[in-house]
């Protein structure tokens, strides 16, 4: 009223969507600062997720990881089906996985770069550490 100003201000709120604005810092600033947005993600689900820098602890054991697809190679295998190798990361490092056959049939479209899966499968050690995928589920943002 002393600035001659009748009318309340018109204030909108607006929800803030956290992946979007995750994506910006990285963007603007070249890295995460507030939060990495797999973490953010694992908070939201109700199953344990393991972190990537502790599947060598579960050689020859189920887990299940929620991680960032970055390469997806599809081959052909002996029988003329299709198959791939992925490689993921979460925020604390990479793995590598493959994904056979009768899996890929099933979960193919779910399987793209840049996508975040939830991925249930058996760590394997052969020549080095590797996931074979037995289940993928798509993770909706939160």
């Amino acid at each position: 009223n002393m600035i001659g100003i009748d009318e309340p201000p018109i204030l909108e709120i607006i929800k803030e969507n956290k992946m979007v604005r995750l994506e910006l810092e990285k963007k603007a600033l070249g890295v995460y600062l507030t939060q990495h947005p797999l973490a953010y993600m694992k908070q939201k689900i109700n199953q344990p997720i393991l972190a990537v820098a502790n599947l060598n602890e579960y050689v020859s054991k189920n887990v299940r990881v929620l991680l960032s697809l970055f390469r997806i190679k599809v081959i052909v295998d002996k029988k003329g089906n299709e198959m791939c190798f992925i490689e993921g990361f979460d925020e604390t490092g990479n793995v590598e996985g493959v994904v056979f056959s009768s899996t890929y049939q099933r979960y193919k479209t779910l399987l793209e770069k840049n996508r975040i899966v939830c991925i249930e499968g058996k760590m394997n050690y052969r020549d080095k550490l590797s996931l074979v995928v037995q289940n993928v589920k798509e993770v909706n943002e939160v």
